[in-house]
């Protein structure tokens, strides 16, 4: 009777056993599937800086000098051990708990079902997209009203003057918020050969020029980092601190999966010619931080289309065609807008460039019928050799 009593609790042990490991395994599924897993990165970002903060508090601590000297490359690497340690853990353990405590086994298997649907599938991908937008048209549009209303209080309650700050005031006098004319005397100071000051006063818009005219955004990572570049050309320390430049952005990248410093380094990588290193990125952050790389593929996609990496483009692109339209319709309303001939032959070139890679993108995944469509409309708005060839050459293989 014993055995069998003995045997009886054995079995149900085992059941209960396979029961909770069939959950477990569920559970693991839904936060890979989900993303749950970046998402905990993110969090682990924002303890990071709160973790800095309460040991720079710390009387005699010593924590900010030992910090400060280590160089970006070992810093960053001794912050992601310590992370990687406590993620194996939140992932092995507490996630898996947490979620046991508040989902059954079926309505896991219902999530799992719905994510695993069409439509489930765009909400993951989208989703990010949507909130990381959000936040940043939060931040941009409306942090400058609450600092101005920060300011006016504090004016009124103190009598403060809303003076510019020292860092921008000109020593001729110039008005502080004109960054195009700013840019033009950099421009004039590389004439006159005075080539160290134009490289401070290069750094300085870089890091300064958006904060009095948002409008320059375009301007400061094309023209000004052009005119940088034709400095660097000609005088190294302006190619040293553009690369340094670049170098402490994306380890800021790698950090925090800040969108606009993603954007920036992908801009001077452009001026260099370094588009491998943007990608290069972009994968460190596709590894381990789903979300950000979400927001950046925008900024990167030219750069994934040269190095033919269909492997990551697959992952974001959508629908070819779906694709090629919004090509299509952002083309014609350049040329519509472009009154110069010259300029139209640049953007219609650039259009057939992009045709070409989409198209081989097409036969990369066996998508012959949107290949042979993308050909067929795109040679309808431009006569491209490259574009008439490129289903030519797979057929003839």
């Amino acid at each position: 009777m014993r055995k069998l009593y003995t045997s009886f609790i054995l079995f149900q042990f085992l059941i209960f056993s396979i029961y909770c490991q069939t959950k477990q395994e569920l559970i693991k599924e839904y936060i890979k599937l989900t993303k749950q897993n970046y998402i905990l990165d993110t969090v682990m970002n924002k303890m990071q800086d709160n973790t800095s903060q309460f040991m720079k508090n710390i009387p005699g601590s010593g924590f900010q000098d030992v910090v400060n000297g280590l160089d970006m490359k070992n810093r960053f690497k001794w912050v992601s051990e310590i992370q990687e340690k406590i993620l194996k853990e939140v992932y092995e353990n507490e996630a898996i708990a947490i979620i046991d405590k508040v989902y059954t086994t079926e309505d896991l298997e219902e999530f799992l079902r719905f994510y695993k649907s069409p439509s489930g599938q765009k909400l993951l991908k989208t989703e990010p997209i949507i909130n990381m937008e959000i936040d940043e048209v939060v931040l941009k549009k409306f942090t400058p009203i609450l600092n101005d209303s920060i300011k006016k209080m504090y004016s009124e309650l103190f009598g403060l003057e809303n003076e510019e700050p020292d860092t921008i005031k000109s020593k001729e006098n110039e008005d502080p918020k004109d960054m195009h004319k700013y840019l033009e005397d950099i421009r004039n100071l590389v004439r006159n050969k005075d080539y160290s000051t134009a490289l401070e006063r290069f750094k300085w818009f870089f890091d300064h020029a958006l904060e009095y005219q948002p409008s320059m955004s375009g301007v400061r990572n094309s023209f000004a980092l052009s005119d940088w570049k034709k400095l660097a050309d000609k005088y190294p320390p302006a190619l040293e601190a553009l690369i340094s430049r670049r170098d402490s952005l994306a380890t800021l990248v790698k950090i925090q999966g800040s969108r606009d410093a993603f954007n920036d380094v992908q801009s001077i990588n452009r001026i260099l010619n370094e588009g491998k290193k943007s990608v290069e990125l972009f994968e460190y952050v596709l590894h381990n931080n789903y979300v950000a790389a979400s927001s950046f593929y925008i900024y990167v996609d030219e750069d994934l289309f040269k190095l033919k990496r269909y492997d990551i483009i697959r992952e974001f692109i959508g629908d070819p065609m779906e694709y090629f339209f919004n090509m299509v319709d952002i083309h014609k309303k350049i040329i519509n807008l472009s009154q110069q001939e010259n300029i139209k032959l640049i953007y219609e070139k650039q259009f057939a460039n992009e045709t070409i890679g989409l198209i081989n993108y097409c036969l990369y995944i066996n998508d012959m019928n949107s290949a042979l469509t993308i050909q067929e409309e795109a040679l309808k708005i431009v006569d491209d050799k490259g574009i008439r060839d490129a289903v030519k050459s797979r057929l003839f293989r």
